[in-house]
């Protein structure tokens, strides 16, 4: 099934009696964030988890977020704001991508609107596993991105 996370439609995703659900760089690229989480929760069961992968930083904003369609970047205070506003507790909420941040704060004051190719490729395939494994030990104190694990009542 294919459809808008604010469509009524969505709501059949229920049916299925879901236990989690993963939105990862998902709600930055939607205008009412609030409705789209309080979506995803009303098609979970009691208990059920939802994993948050969000954008960090509004200072990051700029030219490559609006050229990926993103409406915003968080802080942690403005998702625990959202998940409150919607009757859905945090379990966890930290930084992640560590070295990120330095690259979208490069991309930020240099004004650039695209991310280059090569240097995706680079960091994915060099940076991202050594990246990963230490952030799994030592939680950076910023980062590229939010990760939440929410859970609803």
């Amino acid at each position: 099934m294919v459809c808008d996370i604010c469509c009524d439609e969505f709501l059949s995703v229920g049916r299925f009696s879901a236990d989690s659900c993963a939105a990862v760089n998902v709600l930055e690229h939607i205008e009412d964030d609030r409705k789209a989480l309080a979506r995803i929760a009303a098609v979970l069961r009691p208990g059920g988890v939802i994993v948050l992968i969000v954008p960090a930083f509004s200072f990051l904003f700029g030219p490559t977020d609006r050229n990926l369609g993103h409406c915003r970047r968080c802080s942690p205070r403005a998702i625990r704001d959202l998940a409150e506003s919607v009757n859905i507790c945090v379990r966890k909420i930290r930084f992640m991508n560590f070295v990120g941040f330095f690259g979208w704060m490069n991309a930020r004051v240099f004004k650039r609107e695209v991310q280059s190719t090569y240097q995706i490729h680079i960091f994915d395939h060099w940076i991202v596993p050594v990246l990963s494994r230490i952030e799994d030990r030592v939680p950076p104190p910023l980062g590229q991105s939010l990760f939440a694990v929410l859970r609803v009542p």
